[in-house]
C-alpha cells in the first residue's frame, strides 16, 4: 500500500519494484494498479488516472492532470530495467525462501545484481526500500549494514520482531499467544531468523551445509508421516524421491494443527508430487489414522518402531547428508525445523520424518543404527 500512496503523492516521479520472481513483482504491481484505478484513490490524491496506452501488470504509466507522468515498472530480482531508472526503487522479498538463503551462490548474485544494475537504476536523490526476510548475517540487507558501518551508503534499518525486548507482541491482534508459541517450532535459530529479524550464521546445524536443487521423480517416490494428536509436537510430512545414483530428492510439509485438520492438505501433497506409497506412524494410535487415511489413499502402510528417535536420526539423515537434495521450493518450517535439528528438540517431526523415508528407501546402514541404538 506504501506504493500507492507514493504515487499519489508523487504522480510525476518513476517507480520499479523488484521481486524474487518476476511474476511475484508483477502481482505487487498490479495490486498498487488496482487501488490507483479505485474512485476513493482520486478522491484522495486529484486527477490521477491510469493511461490507456500503457497498463500491463509489468508496465503502466500514470496521467496526471490529463499529461503523461511517472511510469511503474515491475522485474524480478536478478533481472534487468534496462533504461528505466527510478525516482523509488522498492526491492520486496528478495529471497524466495530459507532454501535459497542457504545458498552462497545466490546471496553472491544478488549482491553483484544490487550493486551493478538495481543501484544504477536510480534517478539523482531517488530512495530505495528493501523489504526482507533475514535469513543470513551476509544476505543483501546484512551486506549493505556491513559496508555502512564501514563507511558506505547510509540506511535507515527498521526492525520489527514479534516480540519486543518487553515481551509485547508486534500485532496481538492477529497474531496471539498460542500462534506465536507455534512460529517457535521451527527451532531458535529460524525463529531468530524469520520472526526476530536477528540472524546468526555462527549457529551450524548439525549435518552441515545442505544440498539445494529442483525436486526429481527417480524410480520410486514414497512419502512418510508423523501424525501430530496433541501437545507441541508437529505433523511432518517428507516426500522423497530415490535416483539410481542413491541421491535422494526431498520436500516436506510441518503443521502444527491435529492431523485430522490436514488430511486435505496431505492427500493434495501426495498427488502434486507423483507419491506412491505413503507410510503411516501408527506407535500412538494403533492405526486408527491409517485407517482413516486409507480411505483417501489405499497405498498407505502403516508402521512402528522402537528404535531412539535421535539414533535413528542420526543414521539414516546425519550419516548420508550429501545424498539428500533439498527441493528449493521446499516449506521453510519443514526446512528450517530439519537444519535446527539436535538431540532433545522438541519439536523434531521434520528431520524425524525424513529418517523414516531414507530408512524406507533403504538409505543408510542398518548396523549401525543398532551400534547406535544400544
Amino acid at each position: 500500500k506504501f506504493a500507492a500512496w507514493y504515487i499519489g503523492k508523487h504522480p510525476d516521479h518513476d517507480v520499479i519494484l523488484s521481486a524474487y520472481g518476476g511474476n511475484i513483482a508483477q502481482d505487487f504491481s498490479a495490486d498498487i494498479r488496482d487501488i490507483v484505478k479505485l474512485e476513493k484513490f482520486k478522491t484522495l490524491f486529484g486527477d490521477i488516472e491510469l493511461s490507456q496506452d500503457r497498463k500491463s501488470k509489468s508496465n503502466w504509466r500514470i496521467i496526471h492532470k490529463g499529461r503523461a507522468a511517472g511510469q511503474i515498472i515491475s522485474s524480478g530480482v536478478g533481472g534487468q530495467a534496462t533504461g528505466r531508472r527510478a525516482h523509488l526503487y522498492i526491492i520486496d522479498d528478495p529471497l524466495k525462501n530459507i532454501a535459497e538463503a542457504m545458498s552462497q551462490t545466490i546471496l553472491d548474485k544478488q549482491y553483484d545484481w544490487y550493486r551493478t544494475t538495481a543501484r544504477t537504476r536510480l534517478h539523482p536523490g531517488g530512495k530505495m526500500i528493501i523489504i526482507m526476510t533475514r535469513w543470513r548475517e551476509m544476505d543483501l540487507t546484512g551486506r549493505l549494514l556491513k559496508a555502512q558501518a564501514e563507511g558506505g551508503e547510509k540506511w535507515e534499518h527498521l526492525k520489527m520482531p514479534e516480540i519486543d525486548d518487553k515481551g509485547a507482541l508486534l500485532w496481538s491482534d492477529r497474531y496471539t499467544a498460542e500462534m506465536v508459541e507455534n512460529h517457535k517450532s521451527i527451532g531458535p535459530k529460524f525463529y531468530a531468523a524469520l520472526y526476530s529479524q536477528e540472524p546468526d550464521d555462527t549457529i551450524e546445524s548439525m549435518f552441515g551445509a545442505p544440498i539445494i536443487g529442483d525436486f526429481v521423480n527417480g524410480p520410486i517416490t514414497i512419502a512418510t508421516l508423523d501424525p501430530k494428536y496433541a501437545g507441541r509436537d508437529t505433523i511432518g510430512l517428507t516426500i522423497a524421491s530415490k535416483k539410481n545414483n542413491n541421491l535422494v530428492y526431498v520436500t516436506g510439509f510441518v503443521w502444527p494443527d491435529h492431523v485430522d485438520k490436514r488430511l486435505a492438505h496431505i492427500i493434495q501433497a501426495l498427488i502434486e508430487y507423483g507419491v506412491g506409497t505413503l507410510y503411516v506412524e501408527i506407535n500412538a494410535d494403533q492405526g486408527y489414522l491409517l485407517r482413516k487415511i486409507r480411505k483417501l489413499w489405499p497405498a498407505a502402510v502403516g508402521f512402528s518402531t522402537s528404535v531412539k528417535k535421535h539414533a535413528r536420526i542420526i543414521a539414516y539423515v546425519n550419516m548420508n547428508w550429501k545424498k539428500i537434495i533439498f527441493d528449493k521450493d521446499c516449506q521453510n518450517a519443514y526446512f528450517s525445523q530439519v537444519m535446527s535439528y539436535e538431540e532433545g528438540q522438541s519439536p523434531d517431526d521434520a528431520a524425524d520424518s525424513l529418517a523414516m523415508a531414507m530408512e524406507k528407501l533403504k538409505i543408510g546402514n542398518e548396523k549401525r543404527l543398532y551400534r547406535i541404538a544400544i
